[in-house]
């Protein structure tokens, strides 16, 4: 942004950065662990001492985000992806990750770059409707901001880089542990996509050997602070991440091709045939991809479906200055519900409450005359789970397991339960091809019942 002087008030940065850091929050989620995100929040802070007078608070969380990642944005908001504590094999590796975005927040980067929304893009609707619906889905998504992450210059990315080790060092970390996370986060993804550095961390912080190569040399001319780290060892690390949510997290529910289940609010209910799925911490749904089409669905307050319906539709006839359809009671699947319908010319604009289990489910769906029974079968789909289907939700976990000595990656996986593939494998446990020895602890990745 050419706009913006060097000499702006900080308080921008802690403005836009608050909404972007509650988007990430309402679309991503905190990852369930108290214990992991006290050990992100202590090394953040034994970080951000080293940087003497601050404008911001730093606030750090983990994001419930499979993709090994980490960013920062504007005022102080850093965020680690459970994915990122997967790959990293010591707290001195997570430093260097963490000081490179607290750089990015110190130096204002973000400000600078910011650029679209994370959020899918679902609130774009064509027709006279459009604006009711977007209305509408930003109450079940929860309003969402327009902020977003950054996508920072080669030149910021090596500040970052510089000032980041730098700041590890001067913390009592290891100045090359940058190096050796990047390094295994690179072949890890190899591994994993068969491609070169695709996605994740590397979209934003493309690694190449030019790039290693200056942190190496810088590494060799720091001298390392004496603090102590936040755990007393490696083996401490390894021992809090045991257990680890990797993949899809069913706490957030999950989709089965068009199927989505919630174990924990105890409902399922499928999409239209062929729509595109997405699915936030506050809402998931599906839309035609040639925009024709969409349902919302989040969970509402109260326990009333005709109270919370009569009321959007008198607030909707007063804005829009629309009257519905219909407004009227009904059931969905034995369940009491209430309905409302908005329509102009081919454009109809379906709202629908149900109360369920203790639940109330808000519902919004658009789309021309030719998708109304789609959508209508959608939520008619609506239903708790049978005890049998929420015994098969399964959840993968990071698991520490020791090897036995002369065993092969492919007999240590056999044995142990192991679901990631040799080369995987290999790559995360920074395994060179020789046969395992005694004792010697790998991370496996495994298929459990989820509670």
């Amino acid at each position: 942004m050419a706009w913006m002087a060097e000499g702006q008030s900080t308080d921008y940065d802690k403005k836009i950065g608050a909404e972007a850091a509650d988007q990430v929050l309402r679309t991503k989620g905190v990852y369930d662990d108290p214990q992991l995100e006290k050990f992100l929040q202590g090394l953040g802070a034994r970080l951000v001492e080293q940087l003497g007078t601050q404008p911001f608070t730093y606030l750090f969380r983990v994001s419930d985000e499979a993709d090994p990642n980490a960013y920062a944005l504007p005022g102080g908001f850093v965020f680690a992806t459970r994915g990122i504590f997967a790959v990293a094999a010591s707290e001195d590796e997570l430093a260097g990750v963490l000081g490179h975005e607290v750089i990015h927040s110190d130096r204002r980067h973000a400000v600078k770059a910011m650029r679209h929304s994370i959020l899918p893009g679902i609130l774009a609707v064509p027709g006279a409707l459009a604006g009711v619906f977007s209305e509408e889905a930003g109450k079940v998504l929860s309003a969402p901001s327009s902020m977003a992450m950054a996508k920072y210059s080669r030149k910021n990315e090596d500040e970052a880089d510089r000032l980041g080790t730098a700041l590890a060092a001067k913390a009592g970390y290891d100045p090359l542990a940058l190096r050796r996370c990047l390094t295994r986060l690179s072949k890890t993804v190899e591994a994993f996509t068969g491609e070169k550095e695709k996605g994740g961390f590397f979209a934003d912080h493309p690694s190449t050997p030019e790039r290693d190569a200056e942190i190496a040399k810088l590494a060799a001319s720091l001298q390392r602070g004496t603090a102590h780290p936040v755990l007393p060892s490696r083996e401490a690390y390894l021992k809090l991440i045991d257990g680890l949510v990797v993949g899809k997290n069913p706490a957030q529910g999950l989709f089965e091709k068009n199927v989505f289940t919630h174990a924990d609010l105890n409902f399922r209910m499928e999409m239209p045939e062929g729509w595109k799925t997405f699915n936030t911490v506050s809402a998931f749904g599906a839309y035609h991809e040639k925009g024709k089409g969409q349902l919302l669905v989040g969970l509402a307050e109260g326990r009333d479906p005709e109270l919370a319906g009569r009321e959007t539709a008198g607030q909707i006839e007063v804005k829009a200055k629309m009257k519905p359809v219909e407004a009227r009671r009904l059931e969905v699947n034995g369940y009491p519900a209430f309905y409302v319908l908005f329509v102009h010319k081919k454009s109809n604009l379906h709202m629908l409450w149900v109360s369920m289990g203790g639940k109330m489910f808000r519902m919004a769906g658009i789309g021309v005359d030719e998708y109304m029974q789609a959508l209508k079968t959608s939520v008619g789909s609506l239903r708790p789970l049978t005890a049998g289907e929420r015994a098969a939700v399964k959840v993968t976990r990071l698991r520490l397991v020791a090897a036995k000595a002369g065993e092969s990656v492919e007999a240590f996986s056999k044995r142990t339960g192991n679901t990631m593939k040799p080369a995987l494998t290999e790559a995360l446990n920074d395994l060179d091809g020789a046969p395992l020895k005694d004792g010697q602890v790998l991370k496996i990745v495994r298929s459990e019942a989820y509670r």
